[in-house]
């Protein structure tokens, strides 16, 4: 596997994990604790492409419409989708 495809699965469990649970959170928030718990530094552009791909493959929910506020079941919630 490459850095770049390990990077990338690392910043999508790592979103996962930040957005489960019943909270939406913004892509600056996201963003904000990939950089301080995570030590994940990326722009906030990457961390919105981040959650629009997941939310394209049923990984994670937005409030509305708008991309604007994002929310999860984690990443066991997402293995339970991929499974049944």
């Amino acid at each position: 596997m490459s850095k770049a495809t390990t990077q990338l699965m690392k910043r999508y469990i790592a979103v996962l994990n930040i957005t489960n649970g019943n909270r939406y959170l913004g892509s600056e928030d996201v963003m904000q604790i990939l950089k301080s718990d995570y030590g994940i530094d990326v722009a906030r552009r990457v961390v919105q492409r981040d959650l629009n791909d997941l939310y394209s493959v049923g990984a994670i929910e937005r409030k509305g419409n708008a991309p604007i506020s994002w929310r999860s079941k984690g990443v066991q919630g997402w293995a339970n989708v991929m499974g049944g």
